[in-house]
């Protein structure tokens, strides 16, 4: 049975069907049913006819063949989409087993590298996360020292904080004495993240 596919704009695959599930997209035509003669009884030998044949006496559809295909109509019970592209066996194979990593492109499959999934920012950290990565950084000291000369505020957020803010003023304040880039602090989130 044929199989079809759905790609996005860029070749990738969103869906597949097959005719063996989903329904044919055509259904046949068929043309008049095969005929056969019909004939009368034998009659009776003669002395010009000492084996006569039985006379056609019409025609009768023939059971034991079927009707020929004279055409496709589109079927009405097929869930197939309209927009949905045929596609050979070997190639739903290609796609299924290297999903995402295939994509169609004038009328192939071809080896698509995605690109790399950039890394998820956390608005925040536990106080646990932000400790461990500062200690992992090398950076504690260095910020406690920091800390220790700033206002009873600052002192106050950074030993009472039970979750530290990405978008803090204070924070950025520190990072910002740290010579620190918002990329640099983005990776610093990032790793934190994952303790």
């Amino acid at each position: 049975m044929l199989k079809f596919a759905i790609f996005t704009d860029d070749g990738l695959p969103t869906a597949f069907y097959s005719e063996d599930v989903h329904g044919c997209r055509l259904s046949p035509v068929f043309g008049p049913w095969p005929q056969r003669n019909r004939y009368g009884p034998v009659p009776e030998p003669t002395d010009d006819e000492a084996n006569p044949s039985a006379p056609i006496v019409g025609t009768e559809d023939d059971p034991e063949q079927i009707p020929p295909v004279v055409g496709h109509v589109a079927n009405p019970d097929c869930l197939i989409p309209v927009d949905a592209i045929e596609i050979t066996d070997e190639q739903w194979q290609e796609l299924i087993s290297n999903s995402g990593r295939r994509r169609w492109v004038d009328g192939k499959v071809v080896v698509y590298d995605p690109p790399p999934v950039p890394p998820v920012i956390p608005d925040r950290l536990s106080r646990r996360q932000f400790r461990l990565q500062l200690i992992d950084a090398g950076l504690l000291e260095q910020v406690e020292v920091w800390v220790s000369a700033q206002d009873v505020r600052t002192r106050a957020a950074y030993a009472d904080s039970g979750s530290f803010l990405r978008s803090d003023e204070m924070l950025l304040a520190g990072f910002d004495a740290l010579s620190f880039t918002s990329a640099q602090i983005d990776e610093f989130f990032a790793a934190a993240s994952t303790l």
